[in-house]
This record gives structure tokens, C-alpha cells and sequence, in this order.
């Protein structure tokens, strides 16, 4: 199922749904219906990439709440304006989900406010945020930045393309080969890391 289809398939299902009923809130039915659109669509770039379906929330391989959120207490730096946007504060401003993956194959998405300097991806539950550093600083944490055209584990070295305002990034990881790869707006930027460390105590993060 490619992009295109499910965007004709969801304008149908809105035209059917607004024809039905047109009392309903009309922004409230588009704004689920473009979640939608972007949850599907990250599906389709984990199965296209792994060749397989995309683990459900509550399968082997994961724990947390079945409603993965921002963490307000694993940041530093960070006003989480709402429940799926932040801001940055600091220099090293960072922030986790409430959630750890530890097996299989995993994809998140962010879409960009700002072109500037960050650093997304992947950390072991223990990594330390701080203004000295974030994620890609540490031995278990590992980045993808648009802006310097790097990935950082520690070190940098050259990775990826230069992205901007409005991009969607997709940070996979694959944690039964040990590989990390980013993709932007659905273009595969390549795997960035392999044999990553993970915690032991299954709390990959």
C-alpha cells in the first residue's frame, strides 16, 4: 500500500463520513484521519525496510504503557507543549519516551519545527542526560543530525542529508541484528550503526 493510496482511501472515507454525518466536527474527523495517515505510513516503511509486519504495542519485545508519551521526567531542558511537541530550553536540552523496546524491530517518526541542531534517535534506559550532553553523547546512546550531516555515538562521522523545516524523520532500530538506520520523509538514509549496545536487562530505550 503505497502513499498515495492511502491518501485517496482516507479523502473517501472523509467525504463518506462528512456526507453522513455533517453535524460532526469536521477538523476533529481530519486531524484522526491525518494521524492515521501518518501511522500507516510509518508501518509501510518498517515492513518495506525489514520485510516484516510491524510488532503490535502490547507483543514480546517491549514494556511501558501501552500509550507511548514524552517522559517529563527522564528530560532535561525540554517544555513539552503538548502531549507529541517539545521545545528546547538548553543547549543539550533531551528527552525519552515512557516506553523500552529490547527485541525485534522498532520505528518512531518526529517532524521537524526547526532546521537547526539536534540530535535524535536511540538510548539505553540508564543514559544520563545533562547540559554537557544527550543523546549520541554516550557510549550507549546513539544520533542522527540533519543540520551537521553526522551521526554521533560519542564520536561523529558524515551520515545522511541535510534536512529542513517540515521533514518527517523515521529512526528505525532493529534490535535482533543490532542495527539503527533514519529514514527522511520516507527516503532511506542507510543503516548509521550496527553491532549497538543494549542494556541487558532488556530496558533498550
Amino acid at each position: 500500500e503505497t502513499n498515495e493510496d492511502i491518501l485517496q482511501q482516507t479523502a473517501l472515507e472523509i467525504l463518506d463520513m462528512s456526507d453522513n454525518n455533517l453535524s460532526q466536527d469536521f477538523e476533529g474527523l481530519l486531524q484522526h484521519k491525518l494521524q492515521e495517515i501518518n501511522e500507516r505510513s510509518a508501518q509501510g516503511l518498517l515492513q518495506q525496510k525489514f520485510g516484516t509486519p510491524v510488532q503490535k504495542m502490547h507483543q514480546i519485545g517491549r514494556t511501558g504503557p501501552n500509550l507511548t508519551q514524552l517522559d517529563s521526567k527522564s528530560s532535561f531542558g525540554i517544555v513539552i507543549r503538548e502531549e507529541t511537541e517539545i521545545l528546547a530550553e538548553e543547549s543539550f536540552s533531551s528527552i525519552r519516551a515512557n516506553c523500552c523496546v529490547f527485541r525485534g524491530k522498532w520505528m518512531y517518526e518526529i517532524t521537524l519545527r526547526t532546521s537547526g541542531v539536534q540530535q535524535i534517535g536511540w538510548c539505553t534506559n540508564d543514559t544520563i542526560f545533562s547540559e554537557q550532553g544527550g543523546v549520541g553523547d554516550s557510549l550507549n546512546s546513539y544520533a542522527f543530525d540533519g543540520k551537521r550531516i553526522k551521526k554521533w555515538n560519542i564520536n561523529s562521522s558524515n551520515y545522511g542529508k541535510a534536512w529542513m523545516i517540515g521533514d518527517v524523520i523515521g529512526c528505525l532500530i532493529d534490535l535482533d541484528n543490532g542495527d539503527i538506520s533514519y529514514y527522511r520523509n520516507g527516503e532511506d538514509l542507510g543503516i548509521a550503526f550496527s553491532s549497538i549496545n543494549k542494556q541487558k536487562n532488556q530496558n533498550q530505550n
